[in-house]
């Protein structure tokens, strides 16, 4: 049965375990037991616990794997052998997909890929979609894209511009046939990978999916992702050995029913200039598009600026070293989604600016006096301004560093000395 781009969304309301938690609060790990660091992009979304199987695993007692809180797991399909390029299935594919489901695991599937031309890459997706045409998946079906030692795929392993782009467009080939099936794409790599040899951002852009692999406390991907890959040593009930763990942030897509577009999350500055500032957001699966909204003061007046269709905007004409303060819905054919929350931005200074206090002074969480303090300056401190912004009422404000601290001081109290 085909899946459709919108039922993917149709997914049933998942009966939450005691190990969903939240970024904010629990950052521990019911499978390693050690504490972890989520980025701040996903504040106040819960996150989900997952694994990642293959073959490796063997047989697996999917029951006990649901009881031990398990919410979702990845599932490889197949691979392509790393030294001769044949296609090869996973052993254990058939029976993992049908006792995951029957244990009420949301499945994602995945391709050990070893393409080497976009040609290649169709190839691998065609005989992953072939398999799981018969099944219900609700979750991505992934590249995984992986150099190692004897890997073919190092023939790729290049960070000039050029090979970036190539191995950019074999993924998106891969991604663009599995869209084409009414699956949502979505691509595994670790973070050295991720950030030297391929464009993300071109990814992300195009609705891809990301899923960065670090083992670490803390994952240091800076650009959009969904999923991180944090352990291959996690221990599981059901589960013989170690097995990979993952964390998905967020309840849209994956763990809540289709009522319609909701809040847009993730939104951050990807790049800025003198004149212009990059925004990109977590894509949204089922949105037709999004506006984007700017306001010229803190909690002041949103104006919208575009309309756009990729997860991706540019605003540009903008004033060197002023902050801009911005927020993003999606919306489909019938509704406009919840605002996300404001993101300030700034563009850079066409050079240096610094200043020093004329008095003793309150820096600001945000601009405006009834927020919270950071820190008090003496008279006469230095501070580096960064940039300008002003609040809901039009008075100004520079948004500062001074020493440790960073925040925002009235316009009142600091002299320009160096602009």
């Amino acid at each position: 049965m085909i899946k459709r781009i919108t039922a993917i969304a149709l997914v049933f309301i998942l009966i939450f375990s005691s190990f969903t938690v939240y970024a904010s609060s629990d950052r521990k790990s019911p499978f390693t037991s050690a504490a972890y660091v989520h980025s701040r992009m996903f504040a106040n979304q819960s996150i989900h616990h997952g694994i990642d199987v293959s073959e490796w695993q063997k047989k697996i007692n999917w029951t006990k794997v649901r009881e031990s809180g398990v919410e979702y797991a990845i599932i490889r399909v197949g691979y392509r052998k790393v030294r001769t390029g044949q296609l090869r299935e996973d052993k254990y594919w058939k029976r993992n997909i049908e006792a995951a489901q029957s244990a009420g695991i949301k499945i994602g599937v995945y391709f050990f890929s070893q393409a080497v031309t976009e040609r290649e890459a169709i190839a691998e997706a065609n005989y992953l979609l072939k398999r799981i045409s018969g099944y219900d998946i609700p979750l991505p079906v992934i590249i995984d894209f992986e150099f190692g030692s004897g890997y073919r795929l190092n023939r790729l392993k290049s960070k000039s511009i050029s090979q970036k782009s190539r191995n950019t467009n074999i993924i998106s080939a891969f991604c663009e046939r599995v869209k084409e099936k009414g699956y949502q794409p979505m691509v595994y790599a670790n973070l050295n990978t991720l950030n030297g040899y391929m464009y993300p951002n071109t990814l992300t852009s195009r609705g891809y999916m990301i899923w960065c692999a670090q083992y670490s406390r803390k994952c240091d991907f800076r650009k959009s992702y969904t999923c991180w890959q944090y352990t291959s040593k996690g221990r599981v009930r059901g589960i013989t050995g170690s097995v990979d763990c993952d964390f998905w942030y967020g309840d849209d897509y994956m763990f809540r029913e289709n009522t319609g577009v909701i809040k847009t999350t993730g939104l951050i500055k990807a790049a800025s200039s003198d004149d212009s500032i990059t925004l990109e957001w977590n894509p949204m699966y089922y949105a037709l598009g999004y506006s984007v909204y700017r306001s010229e003061s803190y909690n002041g007046k949103y104006e919208k600026i575009a309309d756009v269709t990729d997860a991706r905007y540019t605003d540009t004409g903008l004033q060197s070293g002023r902050q801009y303060h911005y927020m993003v819905s999606a919306y489909d054919s019938e509704s406009e989604g919840e605002m996300s929350d404001s993101y300030s931005a700034s563009t850079r200074f066409l050079a240096g600016c610094s200043g020093k206090t004329l008095c003793d002074s309150v820096m600001r969480r945000h601009p405006g006096e009834d927020n919270d303090t950071v820190t008090m300056l003496p008279t006469g401190s230095d501070t580096e301004i960064l940039s300008v912004t002003y609040d809901a009422s039009g008075r100004m404000w520079y948004y500062c560093k001074a020493g440790i601290f960073r925040g925002y001081l009235s316009s009142d109290v600091v002299y320009r000395t160096d602009c």
